[in-house]
């Protein structure tokens, strides 16, 4: 979805965001994936603090849990309305419009749930959990990946998609370049950033040196207790992300500042 017309950049960019719900809640495999692992975890009785809360879909499954408050955390003032009008009627849930890295609970809170993760892992609001002004006892997800898969383009056959065409985006990371890769998530076998609640993001320099290929494709890897929940082969709301090799050794990193996080890319000697 796109916005057609011009508007205040201030007013684009609340808006954009608002649509971007719509596509998360398009994903079914995703929210599926997520309360299949909430249930495990037994909430019952349980003070939830739900960072991102969106329209309140996992919010109301939450309360069907048995959760005995659930503070429903939006910064976004458009989505915190729907959100609002969407869970009136249930008293346990409590909507809070304002950041996470803001809020402060007035009571413990058991669990934190959030869905943080950019399709390059630390490319959106993972790094807010990091500012957060109370301790929660524990956090879902609590892990997260950034893997790379080695490819040949020569094996992917796309009528515009050419190796003439991927010479010219050396440097980018496209995300669904090739939109239904025939890969599984043992394609992607390589290490290149990871992320653990109360550990922060670590990076890896990828040596690429004794591996063929001239393509490369990015996956995040959304993670609880190190067992795996989503990635873009099971779950579309997240893209893979993909490039054009230009040398032998990959650095990721990423560039924090106070709203968002950016990916930097580069390829070193």
């Amino acid at each position: 979805m796109e916005i057609l017309n011009d508007i205040p950049e201030e007013k684009y960019l609340e808006i954009d965001e608002f649509l971007a719900y719509i596509g998360i809640y398009d994903d079914e495999a995703r929210l599926k994936a997520y309360l299949d692992h909430l249930r495990k975890l037994d909430l019952n009785g349980k003070i939830i603090v739900e960072a991102g809360a969106g329209f309140g879909f996992m919010t109301k499954e939450i309360a069907k849990m048995g959760a005995k408050r659930i503070y429903a955390v939006e910064s976004n003032k458009l989505t915190f309305k729907v959100l609002s009008a969407k869970v009136k009627h249930i008293k346990t849930i409590r909507p809070i419009n304002t950041k996470i890295e803001d809020f402060r609970p007035n009571e413990p809170v058991d669990i934190l749930v959030h869905e943080f993760y950019g399709s390059m892992l630390y490319d959106e609001n993972l790094f807010s959990l990091e500012r957060l002004k109370f301790s929660p006892k524990s956090v879902f997800p609590n892990g997260g990946e950034l893997r790379v898969a080695v490819l040949n383009s020569a094996d992917f056959v796309d009528p515009t998609v050419d190796r003439t065409v991927l010479q010219e985006l050396k440097g980018v990371i496209v995300g669904d370049l090739f939109p239904e890769p025939e890969l599984s998530d043992a394609d992607f076998k390589y290490l290149v950033a990871e992320w653990h609640f109360g550990k922060g993001l670590r990076t890896y320099v990828l040596d690429l040196s004794d591996v063929e290929g001239d393509l490369l494709a990015f996956a995040v890897f959304i993670k609880h207790n190190d067992k795996t929940i989503c990635t873009p082969i099971r779950c579309t709301n997240w893209s893979i992300g993909w490039t054009p090799r230009a040398g032998d050794r990959l650095v990721i990193e990423f560039e924090v500042s106070d709203d968002y996080s950016r990916t930097k890319m580069r390829w070193a000697k």
